[in-house]
């Protein structure tokens, strides 16, 4: 619990070497179940947006990874002004699906840095038994600048 403290607490270099689809891809290979990442186009983004879907896909990994899913398959699309982030675990856990309809994916840290950079979230229940979790943010609404590149 306290190393989990402290990587929460510091700020992933790669994000600002980088960017968001090199920092996704590194988490990715960390991960002890396969995480594929799909974030191609995606350019820099203000930094309060990056590290809030880093933090949000680390926390559903774990997440996923706990409960047996075998895959978790990580999307970042930017249609500009807005960025979504989809993460969508397999359902091989052994209670038939990725979550209980009262579970969450993300904690309240990683929803903490959702809502501070403006985004949304919300949980979709898929007819095949998996659970998408789906971000937005609006970056026409965020005031802060772009973070490089």
């Amino acid at each position: 619990e306290d190393l989990r403290t402290i990587e929460n607490s510091v700020f992933p270099s790669i994000l600002s070497d980088a960017g968001l689809p090199a920092a996704l891809r590194a988490l990715s290979r960390r991960a002890v179940i396969r995480v594929d990442v799909h974030a191609d186009g995606v350019g820099r983004l203000p930094l309060t947006i990056e590290l809030a879907v880093y933090r949000a896909t680390a926390a559903a990994i774990e997440y996923h990874a706990g409960r047996g899913a075998k895959r978790v398959e990580v999307t970042v699309t930017d249609d500009a002004p807005h960025l979504g982030l989809t993460i969508v675990a397999d359902a091989s856990s052994p209670d038939g699906d990725a979550g209980s309809p009262d579970d969450d994916p993300l904690g309240l840290t990683a929803r903490g840095q959702i809502d501070a950079a403006g985004g949304r979230t919300a949980i979709e229940r898929r007819p095949n038994g998996t659970a998408a979790v789906v971000v937005t943010f609006d970056r026409a609404r965020e005031a802060d600048t772009t973070n490089g590149g």
